[in-house]
């Protein structure tokens, strides 16, 4: 009976051990069972939250009200819609793809894994600052015990899709501003080429993402910015070469998902006017990060209003198409996402 006990006390103190060792937060070992009540506690106040997220979002603005009644005016089968509808998979698919080819260098995962993060990470970002938000629910679907690293993944995830948004919206704003806004406003042109500057600069800076992990082990060696910063050298050109081809490939696909939401509702403008619109009201979205103040639809909303205003009528034309976007891109993975909280890892680990 002695060498029994003492073989189930061993078996508790390596249990213990195992989860101190690895959290490595708590300067206390842990058993087991109260590490399972502690993490289903923690998913449940996720939970919560992201449902509470959601209801103020939807209640606040009065979204559900405003959106049923812009459907409301579409009458019979709208291929538009279901086009849009149809890109869904392949927008959060491909952010999918990206999070998947990034991971690898932390540990190998899936599609289905990287998806199941992504759609998390919006989820939680609906009612967190969106990097924040986002960084957790992809890492805590890794099994990997050097999570911190994965925030430099994302970083380069988001570097790329904000490269991306912000190339693409000053070409439109380019093209806009010559055609018709330079001979009334001729500062714009300044403006234009000051953007196009920094957006060779960011690209240049994105090809030559290492240097900044090397500057942080320089700077600050074995702090946990260097530790993050440390999966940049890990990247060849090519590999980034490919994380921006992926993108462009997402903005191809949400800003095609605008595009036929505007004819959708019936905005019959040309499409030299439309398409650099879409550009532009994206540029302004990234370089004004919401952080869940104004938030998302908000941001869209001000932009497409203050570029559409000029071209006529059409203010709830493009209400109507960002709130009916913002549902489709936003608010369908959010719901999901929110059913995937239950699947996530606190601990890493199998």
């Amino acid at each position: 009976m002695q060498a029994q006990d003492s073989i189930k006390g061993s078996n508790v103190n390596k249990s213990g051990a195992k989860i101190w060792h690895q959290t490595k937060a708590l300067p206390f070992s842990i058993n087991k069972s109260t590490a399972k009540w502690l993490g289903w506690l923690f998913k449940i106040g996720l939970f919560v939250a992201s449902i509470w997220g959601v209801w103020f979002q939807l209640g606040e603005k009065d979204l559900l009200h405003k959106l049923f009644g812009e459907l409301q005016l579409l009458q019979g089968f709208q291929p538009l819609l279901l086009f849009a509808l149809l890109l869904i998979p392949f927008n959060w698919g491909l952010e999918a793809l990206k999070w998947q080819f990034l991971a690898r260098k932390l540990e190998p995962i899936t599609w289905f894994e990287a998806l199941e993060g992504v759609v998390t990470g919006v989820a939680l970002g609906f009612w967190t600052p969106q990097f924040i938000g986002d960084y957790a629910g992809r890492t805590l679907q890794l099994q990997t015990t050097g999570r911190s690293r994965s925030a430099g993944a994302l970083m380069l995830s988001n570097a790329s899709q904000f490269i991306v948004s912000f190339v693409v919206g000053c070409m439109g704003l380019f093209f806009f501003s010559a055609e018709r806004i330079w001979p009334f406003l001729p500062a714009l042109e300044g403006i234009s080429i000051t953007l196009t500057a920094i957006s060779l600069v960011m690209v240049v800076m994105f090809f030559n993402s290492r240097l900044f992990a090397e500057l942080a082990d320089k700077a600050l060696p074995k702090s946990l910015l260097a530790r993050v910063l440390s999966i940049l050298k890990e990247y060849s050109e090519r590999e980034l070469s490919v994380v921006l081809l992926i993108s462009a490939l997402r903005y191809a696909v949400f800003a095609s998902q605008f595009y036929l939401l505007f004819r959708l509702f019936g905005l019959d403008l040309p499409a030299d006017i439309l398409l650099p619109g879409i550009a532009i009201i994206y540029l302004v979205k990234t370089i004004i990060p919401s952080l869940n103040i104004v938030g998302d639809l908000g941001l869209r909303e001000i932009s497409a209003l203050l570029y559409f205003q000029q071209f006529g009528g059409f203010q709830e034309k493009v209400v109507a198409a960002s709130l009916l976007l913002w549902c489709i891109n936003l608010l369908i993975p959010t719901l999901a996402g929110i059913v995937l909280i239950w699947r996530i890892k606190l601990l890493p680990g199998r």
